[in-house]
């Protein structure tokens, strides 16, 4: 399959794939590209780089600075460059357990685009620490009020895929955090230990 059809293709799905990036990848491929392939690589890919921003998205974007209502209709796929659980205190994560009052804010990214959102019920689809760079889908219009888009159950559908890069930075914060919450796990050398 040519890159132009692979192209048009996910530009079908709303998806507007790098020129650069597809002939990078086309180069680093051993073997002809598929659709399925493209599809592989896109989900373990930074869609800030491997994404462009189509003129629609811009334009229906853009409208948000504007807005205080509701997102543009369609469809909208994005990655979590970054999760937080907004219902628990900072010294308190990451948390092991799932919990049906888990409130997740996510930092959404698509090119260029950077987007706040917020669970306003927990996504059942989402874990509690979602991997870095996963893929979504957002649709179904969701509210846009004071730059924060508000999702619920029915706005996302995970399409899956991670970063590998920033997955292993999510890990040694996840880490880290937990040495510094727990001191069992943690002890500090003597030389470290504060005088009383």
């Amino acid at each position: 399959m040519i890159l132009q059809e692979i192209s048009d293709s996910f530009s079908e799905l709303g998806v507007h794939l790098n020129s650069d990036w597809l002939a990078v990848l086309e180069i680093v491929q051993d073997e002809l590209l598929s659709v399925d392939s493209v599809y592989t690589a896109l989900m373990l890919s930074d869609l800030r780089e491997s994404c462009d921003l189509p003129t629609t998205h811009k334009l229906s974007l853009a409208k948000l600075a504007n807005s205080t209502s509701q997102f543009p209709e369609g469809s909208f796929l994005f990655q979590i460059t970054k999760a937080i659980d907004i219902s628990i205190a900072d010294a308190q994560r990451p948390r092991s357990t799932n919990s049906s009052r888990r409130v997740l804010k996510l930092i959404l990214q698509y090119g260029s685009i950077s987007i706040d959102a917020v669970e306003v019920e927990p996504i059942t689809q989402l874990p509690d620490v979602p991997d870095a760079g996963m893929k979504i889908i957002v649709s179904g219009s969701p509210t846009y009020c004071n730059k924060i888009l508000l999702i619920k159950s029915h706005n996302v559908q995970v399409a899956g895929g991670e970063i590998p890069t920033l997955s292993a930075a999510q890990k040694e914060e996840h880490l880290s955090r937990q040495k510094m919450r727990d001191p069992l796990i943690y002890r500090p050398p003597l030389g470290e230990i504060p005088n009383r």
